[in-house]
Protein backbone atom coordinates (compact mmCIF):
# COMPACT_ATOMS: atom_id res chain seq x y z
CA UNK A 1 0.00 0.00 0.00
CA UNK A 2 2.78 2.57 0.82
CA UNK A 3 4.21 2.21 -2.51
CA UNK A 4 0.79 2.88 -4.08
CA UNK A 5 0.11 5.88 -2.34
CA UNK A 6 3.71 6.98 -3.32
CA UNK A 7 2.82 6.76 -6.95
CA UNK A 8 -0.36 8.64 -6.32
CA UNK A 9 1.28 11.07 -4.41
CA UNK A 10 4.08 11.93 -6.71
CA UNK A 11 1.81 11.85 -9.62
CA UNK A 12 -0.33 14.51 -7.83
CA UNK A 13 2.40 16.35 -6.63
CA UNK A 14 3.75 16.96 -10.33
CA UNK A 15 0.25 17.19 -12.23
CA UNK A 16 -1.91 18.74 -10.34
CA UNK A 17 -2.98 22.11 -11.88
CA UNK A 18 -6.17 23.65 -9.94
CA UNK A 19 -7.98 25.13 -13.71
CA UNK A 20 -7.47 22.41 -15.37
CA UNK A 21 -8.98 20.16 -12.47
CA UNK A 22 -11.98 22.69 -12.06
CA UNK A 23 -12.34 22.30 -15.82
CA UNK A 24 -13.06 18.71 -15.84
CA UNK A 25 -14.89 18.51 -12.81
CA UNK A 26 -17.48 20.93 -14.25
CA UNK A 27 -17.27 19.12 -18.04
CA UNK A 28 -17.82 16.17 -16.24
CA UNK A 29 -20.48 17.56 -14.13
CA UNK A 30 -22.44 19.07 -17.23
CA UNK A 31 -21.63 15.63 -19.27
CA UNK A 32 -23.94 13.87 -16.28
CA UNK A 33 -26.53 16.34 -15.94
CA UNK A 34 -27.30 16.26 -19.96
CA UNK A 35 -27.03 12.36 -19.91
CA UNK A 36 -29.11 11.48 -16.81
CA UNK A 37 -31.46 14.08 -17.03
CA UNK A 38 -32.32 13.75 -20.75
CA UNK A 39 -31.09 10.19 -20.74
CA UNK A 40 -28.70 11.28 -24.15
CA UNK A 41 -27.03 8.27 -24.92
CA UNK A 42 -30.67 6.13 -24.84
CA UNK A 43 -32.93 8.58 -26.27
CA UNK A 44 -30.31 9.76 -29.08
CA UNK A 45 -27.28 7.44 -29.70
CA UNK A 46 -29.07 4.26 -29.54
CA UNK A 47 -32.57 5.15 -31.08
CA UNK A 48 -30.31 6.26 -34.43
CA UNK A 49 -32.22 4.99 -37.13
CA UNK A 50 -29.82 2.77 -38.77
CA UNK A 51 -26.88 0.86 -37.22
CA UNK A 52 -24.28 3.32 -39.57
CA UNK A 53 -25.66 6.54 -38.28
CA UNK A 54 -25.62 4.72 -34.46
CA UNK A 55 -21.78 4.36 -34.97
CA UNK A 56 -21.40 7.32 -36.22
CA UNK A 57 -22.92 9.11 -32.90
CA UNK A 58 -20.50 7.04 -31.00
CA UNK A 59 -17.54 7.76 -32.38
CA UNK A 60 -18.00 11.44 -32.27
CA UNK A 61 -19.46 10.60 -28.22
CA UNK A 62 -16.10 9.21 -27.71
CA UNK A 63 -14.45 11.92 -29.98
CA UNK A 64 -15.66 14.66 -28.14
CA UNK A 65 -14.53 14.13 -24.50
CA UNK A 66 -11.40 12.89 -25.07
CA UNK A 67 -10.28 15.93 -27.40
CA UNK A 68 -11.93 18.38 -25.43
CA UNK A 69 -10.08 17.49 -22.46
CA UNK A 70 -6.88 17.23 -24.28
CA UNK A 71 -6.75 20.25 -25.61
CA UNK A 72 -7.96 21.85 -21.90
CA UNK A 73 -4.74 19.63 -20.68
CA UNK A 74 -2.86 21.68 -23.87
CA UNK A 75 -4.19 24.74 -22.66
CA UNK A 76 -3.87 25.01 -18.69
CA UNK A 77 -0.52 23.28 -19.04
CA UNK A 78 1.01 25.49 -22.06
CA UNK A 79 1.80 22.24 -23.56
CA UNK A 80 0.96 22.33 -27.13
CA UNK A 81 3.31 20.28 -28.40
CA UNK A 82 1.93 16.61 -28.58
CA UNK A 83 -1.14 18.24 -30.53
CA UNK A 84 0.96 18.71 -33.30
CA UNK A 85 2.18 15.26 -33.26
CA UNK A 86 0.79 12.63 -35.98
CA UNK A 87 1.34 9.99 -32.86
CA UNK A 88 -1.26 11.88 -30.75
CA UNK A 89 -4.00 11.48 -33.52
CA UNK A 90 -2.98 8.37 -34.59
CA UNK A 91 -3.26 6.72 -31.69
CA UNK A 92 -6.28 8.84 -30.47
CA UNK A 93 -8.08 8.17 -33.57
CA UNK A 94 -7.57 3.81 -33.95
CA UNK A 95 -8.70 4.45 -29.65
CA UNK A 96 -11.57 5.93 -30.72
CA UNK A 97 -12.26 3.53 -33.97
CA UNK A 98 -12.10 0.74 -31.70
CA UNK A 99 -14.61 1.52 -28.90
CA UNK A 100 -16.70 2.30 -31.74
CA UNK A 101 -16.19 -0.60 -33.09
CA UNK A 102 -16.77 -2.44 -29.37
CA UNK A 103 -20.47 -1.15 -28.89
CA UNK A 104 -21.38 -2.71 -32.37
CA UNK A 105 -20.85 -6.01 -31.02
CA UNK A 106 -25.08 -5.99 -29.70
CA UNK A 107 -25.94 -5.84 -33.09
CA UNK A 108 -23.15 -8.63 -34.17
CA UNK A 109 -24.14 -10.78 -31.80
CA UNK A 110 -27.85 -10.58 -32.67
CA UNK A 111 -26.84 -11.07 -36.61
CA UNK A 112 -24.66 -14.23 -35.14
CA UNK A 113 -27.31 -16.19 -33.67
CA UNK A 114 -30.19 -15.52 -36.31
CA UNK A 115 -27.51 -17.37 -38.23
CA UNK A 116 -26.81 -20.19 -36.13
CA UNK A 117 -29.83 -22.70 -34.70
CA UNK A 118 -29.13 -22.26 -30.88
CA UNK A 119 -32.39 -24.03 -28.46
CA UNK A 120 -34.54 -21.06 -27.76
CA UNK A 121 -34.08 -22.70 -23.53
CA UNK A 122 -30.31 -21.29 -23.87
CA UNK A 123 -30.29 -18.47 -26.28
CA UNK A 124 -29.98 -16.20 -23.19
CA UNK A 125 -26.82 -17.58 -21.75
CA UNK A 126 -25.34 -18.48 -25.38
CA UNK A 127 -26.27 -14.25 -26.31
CA UNK A 128 -24.26 -12.90 -23.48
CA UNK A 129 -21.25 -15.40 -24.35
CA UNK A 130 -21.17 -14.34 -27.51
CA UNK A 131 -21.41 -10.40 -26.80
CA UNK A 132 -18.20 -11.18 -24.31
CA UNK A 133 -16.31 -12.96 -26.50
CA UNK A 134 -17.11 -10.41 -29.24
CA UNK A 135 -16.44 -7.57 -26.80
CA UNK A 136 -13.03 -8.72 -25.95
CA UNK A 137 -11.77 -9.42 -29.46
CA UNK A 138 -13.16 -6.00 -31.01
CA UNK A 139 -10.75 -4.65 -28.49
CA UNK A 140 -8.21 -7.46 -28.29
CA UNK A 141 -7.20 -8.25 -32.15
CA UNK A 142 -7.37 -4.18 -33.20
CA UNK A 143 -4.48 -3.56 -30.54
CA UNK A 144 -2.64 -6.74 -31.58
CA UNK A 145 -2.83 -5.46 -35.19
CA UNK A 146 -1.48 -1.94 -34.14
CA UNK A 147 1.58 -3.00 -32.10
CA UNK A 148 2.56 -5.76 -34.51
CA UNK A 149 2.15 -2.77 -37.89
CA UNK A 150 3.16 0.89 -35.82
CA UNK A 151 4.60 -0.09 -32.55
CA UNK A 152 6.89 -3.01 -33.12
CA UNK A 153 9.55 -1.60 -30.69
CA UNK A 154 7.16 -2.13 -27.39
CA UNK A 155 8.67 -5.30 -25.76
CA UNK A 156 5.63 -6.04 -23.35
CA UNK A 157 1.75 -5.77 -24.70
CA UNK A 158 0.74 -2.11 -23.11
CA UNK A 159 1.49 -2.77 -19.44
CA UNK A 160 0.54 -6.54 -19.51
CA UNK A 161 3.44 -7.63 -17.51
CA UNK A 162 4.31 -9.16 -14.23
CA UNK A 163 7.13 -6.32 -13.85
CA UNK A 164 6.49 -4.08 -10.87
CA UNK A 165 3.75 -5.95 -9.74
CA UNK A 166 2.68 -7.23 -6.32
CA UNK A 167 -0.70 -8.33 -5.42
CA UNK A 168 -0.68 -7.51 -1.65
CA UNK A 169 -2.13 -3.71 -2.21
CA UNK A 170 -4.64 -4.35 -4.59
CA UNK A 171 -5.76 -7.53 -2.14
CA UNK A 172 -6.07 -4.93 0.54
CA UNK A 173 -8.36 -2.63 -1.45
CA UNK A 174 -10.33 -5.76 -2.82
CA UNK A 175 -11.28 -5.92 1.05
CA UNK A 176 -11.64 -2.17 1.89
CA UNK A 177 -14.54 -2.67 -0.62
CA UNK A 178 -16.01 -5.53 0.33
CA UNK A 179 -18.42 -3.95 3.19
CA UNK A 180 -19.48 -1.61 0.63
CA UNK A 181 -19.94 -4.21 -1.59
CA UNK A 182 -21.94 -6.06 0.62
CA UNK A 183 -24.23 -2.78 1.56
CA UNK A 184 -24.94 -2.05 -2.40
CA UNK A 185 -26.49 -5.75 -2.81
CA UNK A 186 -28.85 -5.14 -0.04
CA UNK A 187 -30.49 -1.89 -2.65
CA UNK A 188 -32.74 -3.00 -5.47
CA UNK A 189 -31.57 -0.53 -7.64
CA UNK A 190 -27.93 -2.94 -7.35
CA UNK A 191 -29.97 -6.21 -8.42
CA UNK A 192 -32.15 -4.61 -11.39
CA UNK A 193 -28.01 -4.67 -12.82
CA UNK A 194 -26.73 -7.60 -10.68
CA UNK A 195 -25.96 -10.30 -10.99
CA UNK A 196 -25.56 -9.82 -14.51
CA UNK A 197 -26.22 -13.09 -15.62
CA UNK A 198 -30.05 -14.14 -14.03
CA UNK A 199 -30.98 -17.64 -13.79
CA UNK A 200 -33.15 -18.47 -17.20
CA UNK A 201 -34.36 -21.86 -18.84
CA UNK A 202 -30.86 -22.92 -19.89
CA UNK A 203 -30.83 -24.82 -16.65
CA UNK A 204 -33.51 -27.02 -16.83
CA UNK A 205 -32.27 -27.26 -20.67
CA UNK A 206 -28.92 -28.25 -19.93
CA UNK A 207 -29.59 -30.19 -16.46
CA UNK A 208 -27.15 -28.02 -14.41
CA UNK A 209 -27.64 -25.75 -11.42
CA UNK A 210 -27.76 -22.19 -11.63
CA UNK A 211 -24.33 -21.89 -10.02
CA UNK A 212 -23.13 -23.99 -12.65
CA UNK A 213 -23.97 -21.89 -15.39
CA UNK A 214 -23.95 -18.14 -13.67
CA UNK A 215 -19.68 -19.98 -13.36
CA UNK A 216 -19.77 -20.67 -17.29
CA UNK A 217 -21.15 -17.15 -17.84
CA UNK A 218 -18.24 -16.27 -15.09
CA UNK A 219 -15.10 -16.94 -17.42
CA UNK A 220 -16.15 -14.74 -20.01
CA UNK A 221 -17.56 -11.93 -18.17
CA UNK A 222 -13.84 -11.88 -15.90
CA UNK A 223 -11.82 -12.09 -19.23
CA UNK A 224 -13.42 -9.16 -20.27
CA UNK A 225 -12.23 -7.02 -17.35
CA UNK A 226 -8.48 -8.14 -18.05
CA UNK A 227 -9.19 -6.47 -21.50
CA UNK A 228 -10.78 -3.01 -20.34
CA UNK A 229 -7.58 -2.88 -18.43
CA UNK A 230 -5.67 -3.62 -21.36
CA UNK A 231 -7.06 -0.85 -23.51
CA UNK A 232 -7.89 1.96 -20.95
CA UNK A 233 -5.12 1.90 -18.35
CA UNK A 234 -2.62 0.32 -21.03
CA UNK A 235 -3.10 1.31 -25.04
CA UNK A 236 -5.17 4.90 -23.72
CA UNK A 237 -2.04 5.21 -21.12
CA UNK A 238 1.13 4.01 -22.97
CA UNK A 239 0.62 4.06 -26.03
CA UNK A 240 0.45 8.24 -26.10
CA UNK A 241 3.52 10.18 -27.31
CA UNK A 242 5.93 10.73 -24.76
CA UNK A 243 5.26 14.36 -25.54
CA UNK A 244 1.68 14.15 -23.89
CA UNK A 245 3.60 13.24 -20.59
CA UNK A 246 1.21 13.16 -17.26
CA UNK A 247 -1.31 14.31 -19.77
CA UNK A 248 -2.47 11.09 -20.47
CA UNK A 249 -4.32 10.22 -17.24
CA UNK A 250 -7.11 12.86 -17.56
CA UNK A 251 -8.53 11.91 -20.82
CA UNK A 252 -8.82 9.00 -20.66
CA UNK A 253 -10.38 9.20 -16.96
CA UNK A 254 -13.17 11.79 -18.93
CA UNK A 255 -13.33 9.37 -21.62
CA UNK A 256 -13.95 6.17 -19.70
CA UNK A 257 -16.49 7.89 -17.92
CA UNK A 258 -18.50 8.41 -21.03
CA UNK A 259 -17.51 4.65 -21.65
CA UNK A 260 -20.20 4.40 -18.60
CA UNK A 261 -22.97 6.35 -19.50
CA UNK A 262 -24.95 3.15 -20.44
CA UNK A 263 -24.68 2.21 -16.47
CA UNK A 264 -26.37 3.12 -13.21
CA UNK A 265 -24.99 7.24 -12.29
CA UNK A 266 -23.39 5.37 -9.13
CA UNK A 267 -21.39 2.82 -10.96
CA UNK A 268 -20.20 5.67 -13.59
CA UNK A 269 -19.59 8.25 -10.88
CA UNK A 270 -17.46 5.83 -9.46
CA UNK A 271 -15.36 5.13 -13.19
CA UNK A 272 -13.80 8.65 -12.80
CA UNK A 273 -12.06 8.02 -9.55
CA UNK A 274 -11.43 4.34 -9.89
CA UNK A 275 -10.10 5.09 -13.53
CA UNK A 276 -8.04 8.36 -11.72
CA UNK A 277 -6.26 5.84 -9.35
CA UNK A 278 -5.68 2.41 -11.88
CA UNK A 279 -4.29 5.05 -14.55
CA UNK A 280 -1.97 6.97 -12.34
CA UNK A 281 -1.15 3.31 -10.73
CA UNK A 282 -0.33 2.08 -14.31
CA UNK A 283 1.75 4.78 -15.79
CA UNK A 284 3.96 4.65 -12.79
CA UNK A 285 4.31 1.09 -12.84
CA UNK A 286 4.41 0.12 -16.33
CA UNK A 287 1.74 -2.31 -15.07
CA UNK A 288 -1.73 -2.43 -15.82
CA UNK A 289 -2.16 -5.78 -13.73
CA UNK A 290 -2.98 -4.10 -10.26
CA UNK A 291 -5.95 -2.82 -12.28
CA UNK A 292 -6.79 -6.22 -13.58
CA UNK A 293 -6.84 -7.79 -10.51
CA UNK A 294 -9.05 -5.02 -8.49
CA UNK A 295 -11.52 -4.79 -11.66
CA UNK A 296 -11.76 -7.88 -11.89
CA UNK A 297 -12.43 -8.61 -7.92
CA UNK A 298 -15.00 -6.03 -7.46
CA UNK A 299 -17.18 -7.05 -10.52
CA UNK A 300 -16.99 -10.58 -9.56
CA UNK A 301 -17.22 -9.82 -6.19
CA UNK A 302 -20.66 -7.24 -7.38
CA UNK A 303 -21.81 -10.66 -9.03
CA UNK A 304 -21.45 -12.93 -6.15
CA UNK A 305 -22.95 -11.24 -3.86
CA UNK A 306 -25.95 -10.25 -5.59
CA UNK A 307 -26.17 -14.21 -6.47
CA UNK A 308 -26.19 -14.80 -2.87
CA UNK A 309 -29.03 -12.07 -2.08
CA UNK A 310 -31.59 -13.72 -5.20
CA UNK A 311 -30.37 -17.12 -4.36
CA UNK A 312 -30.50 -17.36 -0.68
CA UNK A 313 -32.07 -14.26 0.86
CA UNK A 314 -35.13 -13.79 -1.40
Amino acid sequence: MKKILGYLKKHISEDFNLGFYLFTAVFLASAFWINYTFKFRREVIDSAATEWLKLLYYALFFAFPYYVTSVAYAFFYRKWDFLKSRAFWGVSGFMIFVLTLNRSTISMSDVILEAVSIPQEVSQLAWLILLYILRIATMLLPLIIFKLIWDRSRTDFYGLTTKNFDATPYLLMLLLMLPLILWASFQPAFLKTYPRYKPSAAEVFLQLPYTATMLIFQIFYALRFVMVELFFRGFAVMAMPAAMGRGVIMPMVVLYAFWHFGKPMGEALGSIFGSYILGILALESGSVLGGVFVHMGIALLMDWAAYLQVTYFK
